[in-house]
């Protein structure tokens, strides 16, 4: 599956970048997380916006490793990723166990789905 992969970003997804921009685990959902004192939606939702900017700019394909939403029931923070991540032909790559669960209602099915991801 890796080799899969591999070949499918060296010679499918990579063409017209000069290079890749690596986004580890974004992790946006919820508004309010315990311990936080600020809003950890808008806090990691900003951060990823300014590295999909970074990308744009510098001619990078984002690559966002990771989870994207932290449970199912975050669900509805799925427009406002949509509409972000819509024209940035980003990769996104779920950690290893999410790759088993990728069901019709998992983020990086609906996402690709969407055709907002690769």
């Amino acid at each position: 599956m890796t080799d899969e992969i591999l070949s499918n970003v060296e010679t499918k997804v990579m063409a017209g970048f000069s290079g890749a921009m690596v986004i580890g685990d974004p992790w946006l959902g919820s508004p309010r997380r315990v311990g936080r004192v600020d809003n950890a939606w808008d806090a990691s939702f900003a951060k990823l916006e300014q590295a999909l900017s970074l990308a744009k700019e510098r001619n990078l394909m984002p690559i966002i490793v990771g989870d994207m939403l932290h449970e199912s029931r975050d669900i509805g923070q799925l427009l406002p990723i949509i509409s972000l991540l819509n024209g940035t032909r980003a990769l996104l790559m779920p950690r290893n166990s999410r790759w088993q669960e990728q069901s019709a209602s998992h983020i990086a099915a609906i996402l690709k789905a969407a055709g907002v991801v690769q």
